[in-house]
């Protein structure tokens, strides 16, 4: 009878403490928020950012933050001395832009701007204008993609005046970095066979020092 007592007493006992170590866990747990869902039984990798390291001959136009309005950045662009016809540097002030092939745009758009100096003329008409702009830095070639041609350059304007416009972007291009020394027009985002003044756009185009004038004249 002794012996049975004790047995009941020992059962007791041990239910006891298997019911407090349950309910402690369970205290535990409840705290923790896991099983209230405050916190996640699995951390998601959803939210990570991994860094993807772009080629060097991919000019990323990804989309970047905007840049403020007002900064400006100073470029060297091309305009035209009208007593010799050949073309001179400028510095001109330009709009900021996020991307490499954006702030190119920004500075030909500028090309169609009247010269600081009275006696220099834009080489650049307004007619000419710009689309869009790429990179390959593996030929360190520029596309120009331009929004048509001007309908007097398909009619009677003189050679001397497109090869002035042409070379004016060109060497502009030319100026923005010593490895930008090739330049490919494209006219409304294809390869066109049309040579205006017998300048043919589908061949490649490179600064010319017959287009400039020396800095001794």
């Amino acid at each position: 009878m002794v012996r049975n007592d004790f047995l009941i007493l020992w059962l007791v006992a041990v239910t006891l403490v298997v019911f407090l170590v349950l309910g402690g866990t369970l205290f535990f747990v409840w705290n923790s928020g896991l099983l209230s869902g405050e916190v996640p039984l699995v951390e998601s990798t959803s939210g990570l950012e991994w860094e993807i390291e772009e080629p060097e001959s991919v000019d990323n136009e990804s989309e970047k933050p905007e840049t403020p309005t007002g900064l400006t950045f100073e470029a060297q662009v091309a305009c035209l001395d009208p007593q010799t016809g050949l073309l001179v540097q400028e510095t001109r002030a330009i709009p900021e832009a996020p991307t490499r092939s954006q702030r190119l745009l920004q500075i030909l758009g500028s090309l169609h701007d009247t010269p600081k100096d009275a006696s220099r003329t834009a080489a650049v008409p307004p007619e000419l204008q710009f689309r869009s702009v790429f990179v390959d830095l593996d030929r360190n070639l520029v596309l120009i993609d331009l929004a048509g041609l001007p309908e007097k350059w398909k009619a009677s304007s003189s050679s001397m005046e497109i090869g002035q416009a042409l070379y004016a972007i060109v060497h502009t291009i030319s100026y923005q970095n010593p490895s930008y020394q090739t330049v490919q027009f494209l006219v409304n985002g294809r390869e066109s066979n049309e040579s205006p003044g017998g300048f043919l756009l589908s061949e490649p185009f490179a600064p010319s020092e017959d287009w400039v004038k020396s800095p001794a004249l």
